[in-house]
Parts: structure tokens; sequence; C-alpha cells
């Protein structure tokens, strides 16, 4: 693992994030203070500690004499880690760099010195709540629904054990499968072990007996509630039985209470109902997949006229946070999940919230939203109201193969865009491609939908005001309004810049009007910020 010089170019304009630290050193840096770092870096992953470069943007090389023997350094941090660190000595023209390669800590193992667990916040090292130390040590924890139970075959439902064998002759599309007898089954998916049934068994197949005495925890709650925000519910409904047992049923509760939105599109109506049923049934999944069956808390769903929220008890799984959990997946409860890919109730790992995410934004709704999630539970809001059919349209004008293409942070972008809002960091990414691909453009510093997106609705006008003035006529508008004839005293920067907007900055103005300047269109007296500008009239020198 070798630094380059690029690599170093590289971070001056980089953010610093929980994988990089910088600090300037430029004569010393104390072990201990690196022992501090090692521990807080490693135990969000690993990263990189670099010695010689400035931390705060822009960042510049103010060279490093602190630890000038690498290899004392390198057999200090064996002795007290018992690890082997990559620690380089860059020589850059602007300055000697160190860095110190950082290694993640193993899997379940926090790290600490003197028995401080450290991680990062902001630019301090700081102790670890004990949420995050539990949610590290509870990674070394086996799969709790692999975990065998007292019951037995007999505590197996035969309508869920028949619902499981149909989803799973339907996905391979071997009817031999239905002369398996319950045991074989449970057998060849790994659900049983010696004739004793596994967590996920009891949760996915469990009598209602069964669940109430060995899993009691797996229980659904039904609620129905006139506004998103009334304390009061209106209609109540629980379910403690194996899933496959109760799936249809629960949907059907909903769909009794899922409206129907119309939309008209030239002669034609669109119906666009509140909840997709395949939206709902994949967060529904993913909550059974990911709670925690150890928690006495129930999954709870709620419903109003305009969305629901699903919320499991446990939190996320390690490694997945709000911010990454598009594309880092990680099911608590592996056998559950695997078990659902197996009949084809769910596609592999992470393609659930692809399809709500996809499938919601195609709507014209917003992504689901994990916001409320804590360490205590997932909570997962879906949007039914559509904001804006046009952006259906816009999506679907992308055109088929475009549109399979997406990733599910381009639906996210697209969907930021849409509403004015600033790009998540983990989406920034895929910027680039969106913008070739011709869905967004760049507008300053913003993003806006593509002028074919205006051009496809006939709204050319709201594309322009979105796009702003280009800088011709920019100019124009400044020599207009300084040509006035009550302006023969000119003009001071900050009323030149009403002329353009709020939103235009002062640096940009002084910009256009350098270029006029240059043009021998403008002149300006004074020299602070008293100074004003004058129009050049025909014939008249500068």
């Amino acid at each position: 693992m070798t630094t380059t010089l690029a690599d170093i170019d590289g971070w001056l304009g980089a953010r610093e994030t929980e994988h990089l630290e910088f600090k300037e050193a430029k004569n010393t840096f104390s072990f201990d203070d690196i022992k501090r770092y090692v521990v807080a870096l490693g135990n969000e992953g690993g990263g990189e500690l670099v010695l010689g470069i400035t931390p705060k943007l822009p960042r510049t090389i103010c060279g490093s004499q602190a630890w000038r023997d690498i290899g004392e350094l390198k057999k200090r941090l064996y002795d007290v880690f018992r690890r082997v660190f990559d620690v380089d000595e860059v020589a850059h023209p602007s300055g000697r760099v160190v860095v110190i390669h950082i290694p993640s800590r193993p899997v379940g193992v926090p790290l600490h010195i003197d028995g401080a667990y450290l991680v990062r916040s902001g630019e301090s090292v700081v102790p670890m709540t004990p949420d995050r130390l539990k949610a590290i040590f509870d990674e070394a924890v086996p799969d709790f629904s692999h975990e065998p139970t007292k019951a037995t075959i007999t505590d197996v439902s035969p309508s869920a054990f028949k619902v499981l064998v149909d989803l799973w002759v339907k996905k391979t599309g071997d009817e031999s499968k239905r002369a398996l007898g319950v045991a074989q089954v449970l057998d060849d998916l790994g659900l049983s072990i010696d004739g004793c049934l596994r967590v996920a068994a009891i949760a996915l197949l469990g009598t209602r007996a069964a669940v109430r005495s060995h899993l009691p925890a797996a229980e659904i709650v039904y609620e129905y509630r006139g506004e998103e925000h009334n304390i009061e519910h209106q209609y109540r409904q629980e379910w403690r039985a194996g899933f496959l047992d109760v799936m249809d049923e629960v949907w059907g509760a909903i769909a009794a209470r899922n409206d129907i939105m119309h939309f008209q599109e030239d002669l034609f109506m669109r119906d666009i109902p509140v909840l997709r049923e395949d939206v709902v049934r994949e967060a529904l999944l993913n909550a059974v997949s990911h709670r925690d069956y150890r928690s006495a808390g129930s999954i709870f769903l709620k419903q109003w006229p305009h969305g629901l929220t699903v919320m499991s008890p446990g939190g996320l799984p390690p490694g997945v946070t709000v911010e990454n959990i598009v594309v880092q997946q990680r099911p608590r409860n592996r056998l559950i999940a695997d078990t659902l890919q197996t009949i084809g109730l769910v596609e592999r790992s992470g393609q659930g919230l692809d399809k709500m995410v996809r499938r919601s934004i195609s709507d014209g709704k917003r992504a689901p939203d994990f916001t409320f999630t804590d360490a205590d539970n997932v909570v997962v809001t879906l949007h039914g109201d559509v904001k804006d059919s046009r952006f259906i349209r816009y999506l679907e004008k992308l055109g088929g193969e475009k549109l399979k293409r997406l990733h599910p942070l381009d639906f996210i972008v697209l969907d930021h865009v849409h509403r004015d809002l600033p790009v998540p960091e983990l989406c920034k990414g895929r910027v680039p491609m969106l913008l070739e691909l011709g869905a967004i453009e760049r507008a300053g510093k913003k993003l806006i939908l593509s002028k074919g997106l205006y051009a496809f609705l006939g709204e050319r006008g709201q594309y322009t005001r979105k796009k702003g003035l280009d800088r011709e006529t920019k100019k124009t508008l400044l020599l207009k309004h300084l040509g006035d004839a009550a302006l023969a005293d000119g003009a001071r920067l900050e009323e030149l810049r009403q002329v353009l907007g709020p939103a235009t900055s002062a640096f940009h103005v002084q910009s256009l009007l350098k270029d006029l300047k240059k043009e021998g269109r403008v002149r300006v007296v004074g020299r602070t910020n008293a100074s004003r500008w004058h129009i050049v009239s025909p014939g008249r020198p500068d």
C-alpha cells in the first residue's frame, strides 16, 4: 500500500471523512496522539492519518519533520497493537508527508487504548457510545435465526408449509418438490436440525401456538389513522403466526384502505395507487428479515390516507447507516433472508430496496424515507403523494433501456434535483453519468433537470427560468441599467447585483463588469466599496 504523489495532490481538495485525518505536525506529533487516532480510525473501518498537511480546506502541504525514523514508528505501533502497519514517507515537492495506513478493527472486536474505546467526532477523538459498542460486540454473535428451538415438525403450520412449497416450485419450476415431506423440505432448506425447528422456521412457518410459545416477538401489528400524526387509531389488527401464513392478510388490510390517485394526461386518465403492493411487500419482507427477534418489540405498520410507516425493532445492522442503506445491505437474520430468496419472495440481497426506490420515484413520489430510524428501531416511511405527475413522464421519456440502466442512486439524484434539494453525498459519484445521459444539466453551481424535459412538456420558459440567464444577456441588463438617465452618478456594486437578482453573487457581478470594462463599455470611479460604475457613451474615452 504505497502512497503516491497523485494521492497526496488528490487529498488537498478532498473533504475530511471518517477515513482521513490530516495534521500539520510540522515538528513533532506524539506517539500517544498517534495511538488515539489508530484506535478511532480503526473502529470506523480504517483509514489514513496524514502528517504534514493542514486540516482545513483549502489544504496545503506544510511539511512534517515528525518521526524521521519510520522504522521506529512501525516498531512501536507493532509493540502496542500487535499488527503490522504500513507507513509511507512521501517526498512531495512542497514538503515531506508521512502517511500511516490504519487497518480496520476485526469483526466484533472494538479497539481501545488503556480501556478507552474511541471514535472520531469532527476534529476530536471521543469515547464510543454504549449503543455503538454493543453493536460492534453483536457483530460476533451468530445468526439468531439459525438457532435451534424446542419446537418440532408438529409445530409447522400446514397452510404456511403449502405456501412455501408453492413458491419454491414456482421459483424453480420443479414440480417434484411437492412430493417431498415436511421433514425433507425443512432439512433441504436448513430450517431444522436433529428434528428441532430453527428460529427461522418458527418465524416463517410456525403455527400460532408455536409462535406464542417459542418466538412471541414474531408479531405484526397494523393500525390505520385518518391523519398521519393522530394518536388514536381507527382500526387495529394483530398477527402472531408464521409470516407465510399471514403475509397476504397483512397486505389485504392495507389494500382495503389504499386510495387511487387519478391524473389526466392528454386524452387519457392514469391511475396510481397511493401504496404500490410490490413496494409495501418489499418493506415488510425487509422488516421480517432484518428485525431483532431477541427484542420483545413487534413489527408495527401505521397507515394513513397518504402513506405507510413500517417500524421494526433492533436498529440497523452493523455497518449499515441511513445514508448508505440503499447500497449496503446486511441481513441480521441470514437464514430467514436466504429462505425467502430461495423460494423467490425476495431477490438477491439489496435488490428489494433497489426496487422500492425505483418504483417510488418512477411514480413521482419520494424515495423510501429512513429519517426516523434510531438505535432501537428501523423506521421506513413510504410517501404515497405524487408531487408532480410530469416527473413520471420525464422518467418514461428517458426510455426503456436507459431507464433499466439507472442505478437506484441515480433515481435518488433525479428526485433531489427535481425537488431542488442538494444531492446526498453518497450519490454525488452518479452525477457525471446522468449529465452524460442528458438527464440533468448544470446551471452554474446547481443541477437542474434537462432542457429535453421542458421541451417535451412544452415548458421551455420554465427551463430558462431555472437555467438562468446566459452571460451576454446579463451584461446587456447591466448596461441597460447603467444607461438609465437617472444614473448620471453611476451605480454601486450592490445595486447592480440587485439587477440580476439576489441569488447572483457579488463575485459574479464583478466578473461581468470586468468583461464590460475590457470591452470599453463601462468605467469605474473609486477603489473602495463606495466606487461607482458608469456606462461609457459612444465616442467617449474611458
